[in-house]
């Protein structure tokens, strides 16, 4: 967002964790350790006809200057 990228998360929190799932199969949110960690690193990129090639060139410029931190593996931007 600071750079004027508007990313966001991509299925989070995952499905198994949204009603009606989350009510009707309550064990199913510990069964699914994997979908958990997925849903808490996928991003969902700027996409479609309104992205224009200056806004693809940012998005590129932005990924490729995130840094991971330290211990956690997670990015952030300097």
């Amino acid at each position: 967002k600071t750079q004027g990228v508007r990313a966001k998360r991509y299925f989070y929190p995952g499905c198994h964790r949204m009603e009606p799932y989350n009510s009707a199969y309550p064990r199913q949110r510990e069964r699914l350790p994997n979908t958990d960690t997925l849903c808490s690193r996928v991003i969902c990129l700027p996409t479609g006809t309104a992205v224009s090639t200056p806004d693809v060139h940012r998005v590129c410029q932005t990924i490729a200057h995130a840094k991971p931190t330290s211990e956690t593996s997670e990015t952030h931007l300097e």
